[in-house]
């Protein structure tokens, strides 16, 4: 018995049998989107209105702008939004906390960090190094984020080691840490 199956570019009912065959996916396929200036993704027709300079990965270098994401492409001014698009205002350590949880699994600790002395008890020393205590696959130090709406924030933020004070939110490894925990591409 044929199996019947639709076209839905076509409106059509095709039926899988010797007289009549379906269409080639390609008919299903439309024009791709134009590329993005910086080359590593399409732009976005569902930001129109928006671009690079509004986007959270966006940065200035040599007084040119640039993404997180093609680092070493200048791109032109008003450049339209990519897929990767994610609004600047929106970034926020307190909603994401990618960096204190699982994207790393150990925060180095110099031995004349302030930390050591106001909070000794969230310093490992491990042979001759020093990193933050863990409490599984997050920093112990992170608090909030049990639930979806508990927002993030650090039991020891006016302590915090130099490379905590040194991620910044919207830098290279900002993008880096979510990218690994899959909120961002």
């Amino acid at each position: 018995m044929p199996c019947p199956n639709t076209d839905q570019t076509q409106g059509k009912l095709y039926t899988l049998s010797k007289e009549k065959s379906l269409p080639s996916l390609w008919s299903t396929v439309g024009m791709p989107s134009e590329l993005h200036p910086s080359g590593h993704s399409p732009v976005a027709e569902q930001f129109k209105g928006l671009g690079c300079s509004d986007c959270a990965w966006s940065f200035v270098e040599r007084r040119k702008p640039r993404c997180r994401h093609a680092p070493s492409i200048h791109l032109p001014d008003k450049s339209p939004a990519c897929w990767r698009f994610e609004p600047a205002g929106e970034l926020d350590c307190q909603t994401c906390g990618a960096c204190c949880r699982e994207a790393y699994h150990a925060v180095e600790v110099s031995s004349r960090e302030p930390v050591n002395k106001r909070r000794p008890e969230f310093v490992v020393i491990q042979d001759t190094r020093r990193k933050l205590l863990r409490n599984g696959e997050r920093c112990a130090a992170l608090l909030g984020g049990i639930t979806a709406n508990e927002a993030y924030s650090c039991a020891i933020y006016e302590d915090r080691p130099r490379t905590c004070r040194e991620f910044t939110r919207g830098s290279e490894n900002c993008l880096d840490a979510r990218r690994r925990v899959g909120m961002s591409l």
